[in-house]
């Protein structure tokens, strides 16, 4: 059972789990930077952009392609941008301009890659996040393929966005080099 922390405006020595502000100020600012060392040095790894896959599970992705080839399309892009703890946020939309195939392929696709095992699908407001599942697929090491903490990378149609998000995002990208790719509809 975890502990409970108190954070206040003073140190209570007697209470080993009693933090100043400043105090848990100085944790969190350390475990931001530690996060941000480890993201750091993952990207420099010659890994970052490998997924791995659990070869007990090929005739079952091999079935996948034969018998809904856009299904199969649809778990490629995920393993090409899902982020390393198997996430991603995309809406039916943008799967449709990237694939160029019709909504209710879309549907039926996704609806096969969850009863097939590939994939779950979670709620964020009327948004998919889509999980692949990380018995199958995975970009992190070993122990780390699932965390509670959930962070995605998001794909974006540009047709989905007001002139002003559009300016935003763009102007961010271009700031920091590393946000959400805009997709355009080609």
């Amino acid at each position: 059972m975890a502990k409970e922390l108190l954070v206040s405006h003073d140190k209570n020595v007697i209470n080993e789990n009693c933090r100043s502000f400043e105090e848990r100020q100085a944790e969190l600012a350390a475990i931001e930077q530690s996060e941000a060392m480890a993201r750091k040095q993952y990207n420099r790894s010659a890994f970052a952009r490998f997924t791995q896959t659990n070869l007990d599970r090929t005739k079952e992705i091999l079935r996948l392609g034969k018998d809904s080839p856009t299904a199969r399309r649809i778990l490629d892009l995920f393993n090409d941008v899902m982020d390393r703890r198997n996430g991603i946020i995309c809406s039916n939309q943008t799967l449709c301009e990237i694939l160029e195939v019709s909504e209710s392929s879309i549907t039926r696709a996704i609806k096969i890659l969850k009863e097939r095992g590939f994939i779950t699908v979670l709620k964020t407001g009327r948004e998919n996040v889509y999980a692949v599942n990380h018995n199958i697929f995975w970009k992190n090491s070993g122990g780390k393929m699932w965390t509670s903490k959930f962070d995605v990378n998001v794909l974006i149609s540009l047709n989905e966005q007001d002139r002003e998000t559009i300016n935003v995002v763009n102007d961010a990208i271009e700031a920091a080099g590393d946000l959400p790719r805009i997709v355009e509809n080609a």
